[in-house]
This record gives structure tokens, C-alpha cells and sequence, in this order.
């Protein structure tokens, strides 16, 4: 079990700095131009379901507030613990901390359809979030309702699943 914790806290790191480094990429240009950019993310979670902002980089940070699926959210390229820092949230709050695994650099499509597991006679992870811990294995033909899909990971009701394994679905225009 600690190898697995070990390759989740891995995989979250190495999430963190991929975001990470897109953001010091356009930070680069941003400063040779003498202005601030941000890389524009979206939330990406269960439905009737949030996501914690937090005042701190840890679970155990304070509360400020939640977000649901398809908010848009910028972040600045730090990075700490798996959490990216939040900016530009407005209100009475201009920063915060939000946790790497709910965080997707697409758009999520609202889908609401059933599709089938298709992975060449494998099984397929289902987890609690973007490289998240497993939930449970799902086969080839085992259908599964969807209700949002990037181009890297769908959510489905058995969690999230990377959609280069499910059949394709229609996505209604937004």
C-alpha cells in the first residue's frame, strides 16, 4: 500500500510541475512584455460535488470557498504539497490554494450519456481524481454513464477514467 501512496504523491508532483513549468513558460514572455499572465484551468470533479479553496497548500488549510465542475480558475505556477496557488478569484479573497487532482488545463464538456469501456481486453483504472488513487477496475464492455469529458479524462459514475479507454461519445454544443 505505501508504494502506491508513494507513486500517487509522484504522479501528483509530477502533475504540479508540468502545470507548473506551462505557466513559468508564459510568465517568460509575460515579463519580456512587462505584463502578468496566468494560465486559465478549469475544476474538474463529480457531480454535486466541490472542491475545497484553500487559505494554505494542505488539507488542513482553512476554507475560503468552493468550486464546482467547469468553474475557471487561473493559477501562477507555484506549487507546494500537490496544491497549485489560486489567483485572480475576486471577492474578498484575491488568492488561495486548490488541490492538483481536480484541477484539468481543458475546458470539461458537460455529457450526460452512456458509453462502454473499450481497452483491448484490459481493465481499466477508475479513481477518486485526475491520478488519483484507484477506486476499483473496470473491463472491456462495461457500460458506464458520463457526465463530463475532456480530451484526457471523462468522469463517470464509477469515477474518473482516462477517455482514450471509453468508446466516443456526442457532446451536445455548448
Amino acid at each position: 500500500m505505501n508504494a502506491k501512496i508513494q507513486v500517487f504523491k509522484m504522479v501528483c508532483k509530477a502533475l504540479a510541475v508540468v502545470i507548473a513549468l506551462v505557466c513559468c513558460y508564459n510568465m517568460f514572455y509575460a515579463i519580456a512584455e512587462n505584463e502578468q499572465v496566468y494560465t486559465e484551468c478549469w475544476v474538474l470533479c463529480q457531480p454535486n460535488d466541490c472542491v475545497n479553496i484553500r487559505e494554505t497548500p494542505s488539507r488542513k488549510g482553512q476554507i475560503l470557498g468552493r468550486f464546482e465542475t467547469g468553474d475557471k480558475i487561473y493559477i501562477d505556477g507555484k506549487h507546494k504539497n500537490g496544491f497549485l496557488h489560486l489567483v485572480k478569484l475576486g471577492l474578498e479573497m484575491s488568492e488561495g490554494w486548490i488541490y492538483c487532482g481536480y484541477v484539468s488545463t481543458e475546458e470539461p464538456k458537460v455529457v450526460c450519456a452512456t458509453t462502454t469501456v473499450q481497452a483491448n481486453g484490459r481493465r481499466v483504472a477508475c479513481r477518486k481524481h485526475i491520478c488519483g488513487e484507484r477506486r476499483c477496475w473496470v473491463v472491456t464492455g462495461t457500460e458506464l454513464t458520463v457526465w463530463y469529458w475532456t480530451d484526457e479524462w471523462a468522469v463517470t459514475n464509477k469515477g474518473f477514467i482516462q477517455s482514450k479507454y471509453l468508446a466516443p461519445v456526442s457532446i451536445p454544443e455548448q
